[in-house]
C-alpha cells in the first residue's frame, strides 16, 4: 500500500493505493465470509465446500465486498497517526477500481487544529487576588441580613424600600404588548430592576390605587422592537408590604446556626470572601493562559461541525436554565424578538472560545504527558451510571464507552488545570470541587 498526504487548513486528504496482490487477500476473506453464510440443500450452514460455493457466489459480490473491506482497513490504517484529531465521518472517494488492478481511493478527514503550547511555562501571568476589606465584609453581612428580611402588610402610602404587589398592563400606541401583562407582581421600590421610572411610580400609591404612566424602554432592552420605545403602563397597587430587617447582633449570628456571636460570623464571612476571591483569581489566570495559548486558532481553523456541536451545547444549557426558571425557550426567543438561528449566531464567538479552551487543554495534556489514573476513571464512570435509579435505565441512556471517554476527558482536564494553578497560581491549592466547577470542555 502507498499513502501520500496533502494538507489544507483543518482537512487532510490521504491518497491510498492497494496492490492487486493485497486485494487478493481481501477477496479471499470476502469469499470466506460469503461461504460461511451460505446454506444449500444437504449442507449445514458454513460446511459448503469452496468449489461448490464458487458456483453459487457471485464474483462481482465477492469483489465488491473485498473493496469495502480494503477501504475500511487501509483507510483506517492511513489516518491512524491523526485519529485523535479527526472529527466527523471520513469522506471516501474511489478513484480506480477493477479486478486485477490496484485499488486507488482517497480518504478526506476534518481535523482539529494543532495548538503550539511548547512555551506555556514562560507565560508571564501574575496571580494577584483582590484583598478583603472591612467594607467588603460589611456589605456581605448586609446581604445576608437582607436575605433574612421579613415583610408585613401596611395600610399607608408606598415608599422607598417597600415591596408593592401590583397588576400592570402594557400598551404601545393603544395595542397590548405581548408578555406585557402581570398579576400580583412584586416590586421592590428603589432597586431599579425594571423599566426606568416604574418603581418610582409606586411611591405614594395606596392599596387599590390605579394610575397610568408613560415610560421608555431602555435602548439595550432585549426585545428589539421595544428598545428605546415609549409605552403606557396601567398599574394597580394590590398590597403594600414594609420590609423588616433583623438587627445585626449576636442573636442574629446565632440564628444562622453555627456562630457563637457576631465576631465569629464576621470572621467566617471574611474567610469566605478570601476563598472566593482566590477562586476568582485562579479562574482568571487559567482563562488568560488558555486565551493566550489559543489566540492563533481562528474561526476558519476550526471545522464547522465542531463549532456547530459547541453552539448546540450552549443552546441546550441555556434552554435548561430558562425552562428551569419557568419559561419556555420559545417564549424566551419571542421576548428577544429572534428566531433560533439568529440566537445561535449570537453565540458563535462564545462557542469558538470554548473550542479554543478545549484545544489548549488537549494540547497541554499531550505536551505534559498527562494521563488520568485508570482506576479513578473507572470509579467515576461507575458513579455516573449508579446515579441513575437502576441498571436498566443506565443501560438505556448510556454507552459505557462514551461514559468512560467523557470521564477520562474530564479527569485529564482537571489535571491540566492543576498544572496551570501550580505554574501561575497559588501552588495548586484549589479544592477538587473548585476544579470540577471551573473545567471547560
Amino acid at each position: 500500500m502507498r499513502t501520500d498526504m496533502a494538507t489544507k487548513r483543518t482537512s487532510q486528504t490521504f491518497e491510498i493505493s492497494v496492490t492487486p496482490e493485497e486485494m487478493e487477500r481481501y477477496e479471499v476473506a470476502a469469499f470466506e465470509g460469503f461461504r460461511r453464510e451460505l446454506t444449500l440443500p444437504g449442507f449445514r450452514q458454513g460446511t459448503v465446500g469452496a468449489d461448490v460455493a464458487r458456483q453459487h457466489i457471485s464474483k462481482e459480490h465477492v469483489f465488491a465486498d473485498a473493496v469495502e473491506r480494503a477501504v475500511a482497513v487501509e483507510g483506517t490504517r492511513a489516518i491512524e497517526a491523526v485519529i485523535e484529531r479527526v472529527v466527523g465521518q471520513p469522506d471516501v472517494q474511489i478513484k480506480k477500481v477493477a479486478p486485477g488492478n490496484p485499488l486507488e481511493f482517497t480518504v478526506t478527514v476534518e481535523m482539529l487544529p494543532e495548538v503550539d503550547v511548547s512555551g506555556w511555562r514562560q507565560l508571564n501571568i501574575p496571580f494577584s487576588p483582590k484583598g478583603v476589606s472591612d467594607n467588603d465584609v460589611e456589605t456581605a453581612l448586609q446581604e445576608i441580613r437582607a436575605s433574612r428580611v421579613k415583610t408585613q402588610a401596611v395600610s399607608r402610602p408606598a415608599q422607598k424600600d417597600d415591596v408593592v404587589y401590583v397588576d400592570f398592563d402594557t400598551r404601545r400606541k393603544g395595542a397590548k404588548i405581548e408578555g406585557g401583562e402581570s398579576k400580583n407582581h412584586p416590586v421592590h421600590v428603589g432597586q431599579d430592576r425594571f423599566i426606568p421610572g416604574f418603581e418610582e411610580a409606586m411611591i405614594g400609591m395606596h392599596s387599590g390605587d390605579t394610575k397610568t404612566v408613560t415610560l421608555r424602554f431602555p435602548k439595550d432592552w432585549p426585545v428589539k422592537h421595544l428598545a428605546g420605545e415609549e409605552a403606557d403602563f396601567a398599574i394597580t397597587a394590590q398590597t403594600i408590604h414594609e420590609r423588616i430587617l433583623p438587627e445585626l447582633d449576636d442573636a442574629f449570628a446565632q440564628s444562622l446556626g453555627k456562630f457563637a456571636d457576631l465576631v465569629e460570623l464576621r470572621g467566617n464571612v471574611s474567610e469566605g470572601l478570601r476563598r472566593e476571591r482566590l477562586a476568582e483569581e485562579r479562574q482568571r489566570v487559567r482563562q488568560e493562559a488558555m486565551t493566550r495559548l489559543g489566540k492563533h486558532v481562528g474561526e476558519r481553523d476550526v471545522p464547522e461541525i465542531v463549532l456547530e456541536q459547541e453552539i448546540g451545547r450552549i443552546r441546550d444549557e441555556m434552554r435548561e436554565r430558562i425552562e428551569r426558571g419557568g419559561m419556555s425557550f420559545e417564549d424566551y426567543l419571542a421576548q428577544l424578538g429572534k428566531d433560533e438561528k439568529e440566537f445561535l449566531q449570537d453565540w458563535r464567538e462564545a462557542a469558538l472560545e470554548r473550542v479554543r479552551a478545549s484545544l489548549v487543554l488537549r494540547a497541554l495534556a499531550r505536551h505534559e504527558h498527562v494521563v488520568p489514573d485508570a482506576a479513578e476513571v473507572a470509579e467515576r464512570a461507575n458513579e455516573i451510571i449508579k446515579s441513575y435509579r437502576n441498571v436498566t435505565e443506565a443501560d438505556q441512556r448510556f454507552d459505557p464507552d462514551a461514559v468512560r471517554s467523557y470521564t477520562e476527558s474530564t479527569l485529564r482536564n482537571e489535571l491540566v488545570l492543576r498544572l496551570l494553578d501550580e505554574a501561575f497560581g497559588d501552588a495548586g491549592q484549589a479544592s477538587a470541587e473548585e476544579t470540577n466547577r471551573d473545567v471547560e470542555r
